[in-house]
């Protein structure tokens, strides 16, 4: 009976040893896969730009609107700065192309905000340029150059004045991008009014009599279309003398004085305007 206690003591003993080591190994083990999960997967995924207003190559951008710029993922704020993110002016004839603007990051919606701190130029060239910029596992952002065109600022209409009359005035319209497609002078008024006298009182504080300026019969003395690449850049722009043989403007029979073409190199800088004063000797 001894022996067999012995014996049954023994396996009582090592079972308790065994569940022990079985423990220690366990808990051993949970530290290790804890250590495992402290030691994970590295980010190494650089930043990228996920959309940008106004978009790269794009015209008739916003001159007073912020420029934005969105993020794949989350960026250290603290690289979205003035020395980060440039905005410069291109073919500015002299200015400085340096644009004052705060830089600032919104966390919210992974995006970098540039508010210029003046209204831009009317149809000039600028690129925005993000270089330096890290998410916060210190991955960099691939240098970024954003380039667009600003929108022109229409003039609808400029009147011009002799001695307190209207003497002639001009019209222009645009496209939906802000280009302008056609310039036309006025001359004088139609035959609904002959003496030319003022008569908008809103404007010249006294009125003539039986004048109406601004109307369809107003007898135009010249005009002028533009016609634009895809890139918004004004190719070429015709002007003529009046109507053709027919009598009706803007068509295509108008006798054409003079046109001017202008070619552009691949960033959109012009490289060569040629204008030409007549037909040559085939007459076309």
């Amino acid at each position: 009976m001894k022996i067999e206690y012995a014996v049954m003591f023994g396996r009582l003993r090592c079972v308790v040893c065994f569940s022990w080591v079985l423990g220690l190994m366990a808990s051993c083990g949970g530290g290790g896969g804890g250590g495992g999960g402290s030691g994970g997967a590295v980010d190494t995924t650089a930043p990228s730009v996920a959309s940008a207003m106004p978009a790269s190559g794009s015209s008739g951008a916003s001159r007073i609107a912020d420029l934005r710029v969105t993020l794949s993922e989350a960026a250290n704020a603290s690289t979205v700065s003035s020395a980060n993110v440039r905005l410069i002016g291109e073919n500015l004839e002299g200015l400085d192309p340096s644009v004052g603007a705060d830089v600032s990051y919104d966390a919210a919606s992974n995006t970098v905000v540039v508010n210029p701190r003046q209204p831009l130029l009317s149809n000039a060239s600028y690129t925005l340029t993000l270089a330096g910029v890290q998410d916060n596992a210190g991955n960099n952002l691939l240098r970024t150059v954003i380039a667009f065109k600003t929108l022109i600022n229409p003039t609808l209409r400029q009147v011009f004045y002799s001695a307190g009359y209207i003497s002639y005035y001009y019209v222009r319209l645009y496209n939906d991008k802000g280009n302008q497609t056609s310039f036309v002078r006025y001359a004088g008024i139609g035959p609904d009014n002959a003496s030319g006298q003022l008569t908008r009182v809103d404007y010249f504080g006294g009125a003539g009599e039986g004048n109406v300026w601004f109307t369809g019969d107003d007898d135009v003395s010249s005009h002028s279309t533009t016609s634009y690449d895809s890139n918004g850049n004004a190719t070429r722009t015709i002007s003529y003398l009046g109507a053709g043989a027919d009598g009706v403007l803007f068509i295509a029979d108008d006798p054409v004085s003079r046109y001017g073409d202008t070619a552009y190199e691949t960033y959109g800088n012009r490289t060569r305007y040629t204008e030409y004063r007549g037909a040559g000797a085939d007459g076309n």
